[in-house]
Parts: C-alpha cells; structure tokens; sequence
C-alpha cells in the first residue's frame, strides 16, 4: 500500500541517484523497451519508491531514446493505493534502445523530475481532501491549442511545471537570480533554441508575456527557485505523510 510512504523524505538529487544505480544494469546495453522498463521497474521496487511504471509508444519519439511523463491518480490516491506513474515512451518501431551515459542520466534525472512533478499533484489533492479544482477557460480557435491551453494553464499545472522550470534554469545558470530573470523576459520564439517546459508554455500563449497564465507562471518560478536549490517544492512534509 502506497497510503503509509513518506513521500517529504524524496528530494531531487536522491530520486536522480536512486535510478542512477541501475546504470551497471543499463547503460551500453542492447535492451527491448520492455526490458529497460522491467529493469527500472525493478530498480525502483528494490528502493521501495512507490511508482508504477509503464511503457508506451509514440511515432514522435525519437529514436534510440526514452522520453519519460507522468500521471498522479487522485481517486487512488484517495483509496491508499498507487496513486503515481510513470510512463516512459519509445518509438514503436524500435526494437531495441541502447542507452549510453549521457542518455541514461538524463533519463534519470527526467525521471526525478516527473515523480516531483506528480508528488506536487498529490500535495494539491491531498490538502484539498482530493476535490479538484476549476480549470482556465480558453478562448484559442485551435482546437489542438486550446486543448493545451486548458491542461497548462490550470492552477495546478502551472504550479507543478514551476518547480519543474526552477530546477531546469538554477542548473543552467547556476542559480544566478538575475540571468534567470533576464531569461524569462526574453524572446524565445526561435524555434532553433534548445526546447524545454518555459519555451513550451509561452509557445502554447503565443510567446505573449503580458498573457495572464504567463505572468503567474513567471512568478511561481521566482517562488520556487529557492526550493529547486534544495531540490524539494516544500518546506515541510505536511500532506506528503499519511
């Protein structure tokens, strides 16, 4: 049962170097995507991480590559089970992946981030006594971009993708305040610079700075980078203990 796991024990560079020991396991070896799952499945049973992970495909999957997301149930939740998983996604015409280091530790280090990510979801749920909460209402003709309005600028999302960002921009510049703010405020609609969630959300609200979604996530990120630098999203372990 997942209802008695003290999640506020888990923090970024301990979830990074948990998987980061299936290395002697993976890395430079000729594996189907179902063995690299079952072995970091297996990896992370022996830690008593209380995740599912699963595989599954995608056409835009790049080759020879894993590309790792993830989903938090609140009904499971709710019910003391599993309530994290996750996925990740290969190409479907691959059959095998062979992953060298570099690869393996950003494997890694996505995986950290995606159970942070969804440990975040479970904090919302849990302190709201698992009701959920109205989302944003988008108004793009786009159906595809719409869809990606509604699920980014909820609440909830643009708290958990904060942390998220935090985390990516305190490593990129080295926790420097003022070159990560210069970095938020910049134009980044070239689409030959480097993809990542910042770039995806102004993307998604047409790189509109003054977008309300985007000044909330702007300021989330300013809330978080602190934390990033603790490598937890929480000062205290209220709500990640049961």
């Amino acid at each position: 049962m997942d209802s008695s796991y003290d999640w506020s024990m888990l923090d970024r560079e301990l979830l990074t170097e948990i998987t980061a020991l299936s290395a002697y396991n993976i890395v430079n070896q000729q594996l189907t995507p179902v063995e690299l799952s079952s072995r970091i499945r297996s990896h992370l049973r022996f830690f008593k991480v209380p995740v599912n992970i699963v595989s599954i495909y995608h056409k835009n999957t790049s080759k020879n590559s894993v590309w790792v997301g993830g989903l938090y149930y609140s009904g499971k939740d709710e019910l003391g089970q599993k309530s994290i998983t996750v996925r990740l996604q290969y190409n479907p015409t691959e059959q095998y992946v062979k992953l060298n280091k570099q690869k393996f530790r950003r494997m890694c280090l996505a995986i950290a981030d995606t159970i942070l990510h969804e440990m975040i979801h479970m904090r919302q749920y849990r302190r709201r006594c698992f009701k959920s909460i109205p989302g944003y209402e988008s108004v793009a003709e786009s159906s595809k971009q719409n869809a990606e309005q509604i699920y980014l600028g909820h609440n909830d999302e643009i708290d958990a993708y904060s942390f998220n960002i935090a985390c990516m921009l305190g490593n990129k510049f080295k926790n420097n305040v003022n070159q990560i703010v210069d970095y938020l405020n910049k134009d980044l609609s070239d689409n030959r610079l480097e993809k990542n969630s910042y770039r995806t959300y102004l993307k998604t609200f047409d790189h509109n700075h003054n977008h309300i979604v985007i000044k909330k996530l702007k300021k989330k990120i300013m809330y978080y980078l602190p934390y990033a630098k603790l490598g937890k999203p929480y000062k205290t372990s209220d709500w990640l203990k049961s």
